[in-house]
C-alpha cells in the first residue's frame, strides 16, 4: 500500500504526458492522491519521520528554500492596494473598464495560481516519497518504479521519433518535452539500478532465489539504459545527449571516490574536473542552435524572448503567465509558434532574475547535499548518488530545454529528489529514526509517542492540496471542450447547457480568467443567435467578459468581443474606442484578430479619428500587404462596410502602400 502513494501521482503526472488526461485535470488528481498520501502517512508510524526532521541549520536552512518559491507565487498573486509593485496592465484594464481594478504583480491570476498547485504537488511528491523511502525495501522499489517511468518515457520518444505515434497530437498543450527529460533522467536512473542489483549479486546474504530475480532485473535494466540512451540519440539533441551522460558521470564519480577511498582533496579534484567538463561543453555549444531542441526555432523567434527578457519586472511578470504574454510580443511570422522552451529565460520572464539564481543556487546546493550523503554513507548510498545525477540533468536542461517546468518533469524530478533526501543520511542517523514496520493495521495508527506534531504537518499540507484538487476537479468535469470568441472563429457552435456548465465552472473557480473567458464566449454565441435583445443575457455576457478582464487583463480576443458586443447593443459605460486600444496593445500581431479587429475599427464612429485608432489600422493594413496577402479580401470587405470616416482613411493608406489596389476595391 506503502508504494501506491509513490505509484499514482507519478503515474496521473505521466498520462498528462502523453495526452490520456489534460494538464488540469491530472494536477488535479495528483492533489487528490497527495492529499491521502499525507494524511495516510501522518496517521501511521511513517509519520514518525515528519516529527522527527534531521535538526541542522542545513535543514532549516532547506525548509526555508523550499517553501520561498510559494510565497513568492502568492506575493505575485494577491491583489496589491493602490498599484504598488502592481504591472501597468493592470492601470490599463482599468481606464479601459471605466472602473477600479485591483492590480497585482500577475498578469494572469489564474495562471499564477496554477503554476501554484503545481509547485505544492511537487513539493508534496517529494514529501510523501521521502517518508515511504525511508524503509529501505521501499526505496528500492520506488527506484525501480522511477526507471520504470523514465525508460517508459524513452520508449514513447523513440516511437515518435519514428513516426509511429504523434504525441503532440495527442496532448493538449502540444508540449511533449517533459518525456525527453525523463529520457535524459532515465539514463541515470537505469546506472543506479544496474549498480544496485550487483550489489545484491555479490552479497552473501542473497539466496538463489534472490539471485535469479536479481540477474533478471539486471539484464532489465541493461536494457533500459539501452532504450533510453537510444532515445537521446534518435532526438538528435545534442544538448540533451550531454545532460544525461554528465548525470550518469556524476553517478559514475561518486563510485569513483568511494571506490579509491579519496580524501578531501581528491573529491575536490573529482569535482573541479566535473565542472571543467560542463563549463567547456556550455562554452563551446550554442544551447538550442541546430540541435534539434525546440528552444529556438529561429533567430526571429529568439528575439522575441530577448525583447521579453528585456521588459521583464524585478519581480516577474507571475508564474505561469509566459503564454499570455506572449501575443503582446509575438510576431505575425510565429502567430501559431514561438514559445520559449528554455526555462531559465520562463522563470526570469515569469518570476524575476533574482528568483532565477536563487533557484539555480537551490537545485547546485542539493545536489551538493546529494552527493555528499552518497560518500558518507556505509551502504544505499546509490539512491543519494542518483538524486544528485537527476538534479544535475535538470540544472543542465533549465538552459536548454522547457520540459523541467512539465507538470511530467517536475513531479518525477521530485519523486527522485524525495528518495534521494531519505537516503542521503548517513548510516547513523538513520538508525536513530529507523521503526520496525511490519505492515499490519496496527502501523496505520498514532503511536503514543506524541502523534500532533506530525499530524498537525500532514493535515495541513494534505488540507491545502484537498483544496486545491476541489479547486482544479470540480470545474473541470464542466468543460467539454474549449469555446473560441465567434468572432475569430466563425464555426463555433454552443447549445445552452454547454453555456450553463462553462458559467458554473467559472464559478467554482473564481479567479482564472480563461475560464470566464469560454463562459463570455459561449454567451456571446448564444446572444448573436437571438433576432431580440435579451437584457437578462447581455448582462450575464458583460459580467462575464469583465470578471475575464479582471483577472486575465492581456486576453485580447476578450477585449476584441466586449468591443464588437459594446458598439452592437450600445452597452453603457462601456467605451469601444478604448476597448479596441486594448485589444491592440494586447495582441497586435495575432492573425485571427486582424480581420475582426480592422473591420470593427473602420466601421466605428468616430473611431478612424482617434489618433492612436489610426496608427492600429495602418498597422494592420501594412501588415496585409507585406506578409499576409491573403487577408487582401477581408481588407476590401472592411472597406466595404466602413463608415464614411473609415473609408477616407483606409483609402489614404492603401494609396500609399498600393494603390493599385486601391482602384481595384473601389471598382468592386
Amino acid at each position: 500500500m506503502m508504494l501506491s502513494f509513490v505509484v499514482l501521482p507519478i503515474a496521473v503526472a505521466f498520462s498528462a504526458a502523453v495526452g490520456l488526461v489534460r494538464t488540469n485535470l491530472a494536477l488535479g488528481l495528483v492533489c487528490a492522491c497527495l492529499a491521502v498520501a499525507l494524511i495516510t502517512l501522518g496517521a501511521s508510524r511513517y509519520g514518525s519521520y515528519l516529527s522527527r526532521p534531521r535538526h541542522s541549520p542545513m535543514s532549516l536552512f532547506a525548509v526555508v528554500v523550499l517553501l520561498f518559491p510559494c510565497l513568492w507565487m502568492l506575493l505575485q498573486a494577491i491583489p496589491l492596494p493602490g498599484g504598488w509593485l502592481s504591472n501597468t496592465v493592470w492601470s490599463s484594464a482599468s481606464n479601459a473598464l471605466g472602473s477600479s481594478v485591483s492590480g497585482s504583480i500577475t498578469v494572469d491570476t489564474g495562471a499564477t495560481l496554477l503554476a501554484f498547485v503545481q509547485y505544492c504537488a511537487a513539493l508534496s511528491t517529494a514529501g510523501v516519497v521521502m517518508v515511504v523511502a525511508f524503509d529501505r525495501r521501499m526505496a528500492e522499489l520506488t527506484l525501480y518504479f522511477l526507471t520504470f517511468v523514465a525508460v517508459s518515457a524513452a520508449v514513447l520518444r523513440i516511437v515518435d521519433s519514428l513516426g509511429y505515434l504523434d504525441l503532440a497530437q495527442h496532448n493538449a498543450t502540444g508540449d511533449i518535452s517533459g518525456t525527453s527529460i525523463l529520457a535524459a533522467a532515465g539514463v541515470t536512473l537505469a546506472s543506479a539500478t544496474e549498480v544496485r542489483l550487483r550489489e545484491r549479486l555479490r552479497s552473501r546474504r542473497s539466496g538463489p532465489e534472490s539471485r535469479q530475480w536479481a540477474i533478471a532485473g539486471f539484464i532489465a535494466g541493461a536494457i533500459g539504459l539501452a532504450i533510453c540512451t537510444l532515445a537521446l540519440l534518435i532526438e538528435a539533441d545534442i544538448m540533451l545527449i550531454f545532460a544525461g551522460l554528465f548525470g550518469a558521470g556524476v553517478l559514475i564519480g561518486i563510485l569513483v571516490v568511494r571506490q579509491w577511498s579519496f580524501g578531501a582533496w581528491g573529491r575536490a579534484g573529482v569535482i573541479a574536473v566535473g565542472a571543467i567538463t560542463l563549463l567547456t561543453f556550455l562554452a563551446t555549444v550554442q544551447p538550442g542552435r541546430d540541435t534539434g531542441s525546440a528552444m529556438t526555432s529561429s533567430s526571429q523567434n529568439q528575439t522575441v524572448v530577448d525583447r521579453m527578457l528585456s521588459d521583464a519586472p524585478a519581480l516577474g511578470s507571475g508564474a505561469g503567465t509566459f503564454e499570455s504574454l506572449l501575443p503582446v510580443y509575438r510576431e505575425v511570422d510565429h502567430a501559431q509558434s514561438g514559445r520559449a522552451e528554455v526555462a531559465a529565460a520562463l522563470i526570469t520572464i515569469e518570476m524575476g532574475r533574482t528568483f532565477l539564481w536563487i533557484f539555480i543556487l537551490a537545485l547546485g546546493g542539493i545536489a551538493t547535499i546529494f552527493a555528499r550523503g552518497a560518500v558518507t554513507r556505509g551502504r544505499d548510498y546509490i539512491y543519494a548518488s542518483a538524486g544528485a545525477g537527476v538534479v544535475v540533468v535538470a540544472l543542465i536542461l533549465m538552459f536548454t530545454n522547457g520540459g523541467v517546468l512539465t507538470l511530467p518533469a517536475s513531479i518525477f524530478v521530485s519523486a527522485v529528489a524525495g528518495l534521494a533526501w531519505s537516503q542521503s543520511r548517513s548510516t547513523i542517523e538513520n538508525a536513530a529514526l529507523a521503526h520496525s514496520h511490519t505492515g499490519t493495521a496496527e502501523d496505520f495508527y498514532p503511536t503514543e509517542n506524541s502523534p500532533e506534531p506530525r499530524m498537525k504537518v500532514a493535515l495541513l499540507a494534505g488540507l491545502i492540496l484537498i483544496i486545491e484538487a476541489f479547486w482544479l476537479l470540480l470545474p473541470e468535469q464542466h468543460i467539454s471542450e474549449v469555446v473560441a470568441s465567434p468572432f475569430v472563429d466563425i464555426h463555433s457552435t454552443v447549445s445552452i447547457y454547454q453555456r450553463n456548465s462553462l458559467k458554473e465552472a467559472a464559478t467554482i473557480a473564481g479567479v482564472r480568467g480563461d475560464l470566464w473567458a469560454e463562459s463570455a464566449f459561449a454567451g456571446t454565441i448564444l446572444l448573436l443567435k437571438r433576432s431580440e435583445a435579451v437584457p437578462s443575457s447581455e448582462k450575464g455576457t458583460l459580467g462575464d467578459l469583465t470578471r475575464a478582464l479582471r483577472y486575465a487583463p492581456l486576453r485580447s480576443d476578450v477585449w476584441l468581443t466586449f468591443a464588437l458586443l459594446a458598439e452592437r447593443y450600445r452597452w453603457p459605460n462601456a467605451d469601444p474606442k478604448a476597448l479596441l486600444k486594448m485589444a491592440y496593445y494586447t495582441g497586435p500581431n495575432e492573425t485571427s484578430l486582424i480581420p475582426p479587429r480592422l473591420k470593427a475599427t473602420l466601421r466605428l464612429t468616430g473611431g478612424p479619428a482617434d489618433p492612436e485608432l489610426q496608427d492600429m489600422i495602418k498597422g494592420d493594413i501594412s501588415l496585409i500587404f507585406r506578409r499576409l496577402p491573403a487577408l487582401k479580401p477581408i481588407l476590401a470587405n472592411a472597406y466595404k462596410t466602413a463608415s464614411t470616416d473609415g473609408r477616407a482613411l483606409a483609402e489614404r493608406i492603401i494609396g500609399e502602400l498600393n494603390p493599385d489596389y486601391l482602384k481595384i476595391i473601389r471598382n468592386q
